[in-house]
C-alpha cells in the first residue's frame, strides 16, 4: 500500500509540472487564443490524471479490504487503520503446538515446502 500511495503522491506532482509547462507555454504567447487551447490542454492532463489517480485509490481499497480480511479472519479485530499489522504478527491468535506433528511443519504462505 505505501507504494501505491507514493505513487499516487507521485502522479499528482507529474500533473503539477505537467499543468505549470501548459502555464509557462501560455504565457510566453501572451494571445488570448492560446489562453483558451491551455485551458483545454490543462482539463484534458487533470482528465488523464484524475484517471491514474483513481485507478491507484482503487488498488489501495482494495488492499485495504483484502488486509480487513486477513484481519478478520485470523479472530483480529479493529487493527484497521492501526496498521493492521497485529494479525500478521500472530497476536490475539493461538496455536496449538502439540497438534503439529514430527514430520509435519506449520504452513509458511508463500514458501514452498520441500519433500
Amino acid at each position: 500500500m505505501v507504494f501505491l500511495e507514493r505513487d499516487i503522491k507521485a502522479r499528482k506532482q507529474a500533473f503539477g509540472i505537467e499543468v505549470y509547462d501548459i502555464l509557462q507555454s501560455n504565457a510566453s504567447s501572451g494571445t488570448t487564443g492560446a489562453a483558451t487551447i491551455s485551458a483545454s490542454d490543462i482539463q484534458k492532463a487533470y482528465e488523464v490524471c484524475h484517471a491514474d489517480i483513481q485507478h491507484l485509490e482503487n488498488k489501495v481499497n482494495s488492499k485495504k479490504r483484502e488486509m480487513d480480511n486477513i484481519d478478520q479472519s485470523s479472530g483480529v479485530a479493529g487493527t484497521a487503520g492501526v496498521g493492521g499489522a497485529a494479525g500478521a504478527a500472530g497476536v490475539g491468535t493461538s496455536v496449538d503446538l502439540n497438534s503439529v506433528g514430527m514430520d509435519d511443519e506449520p504452513e509458511a504462505p508463500g514458501i514452498p515446502s520441500t519433500p
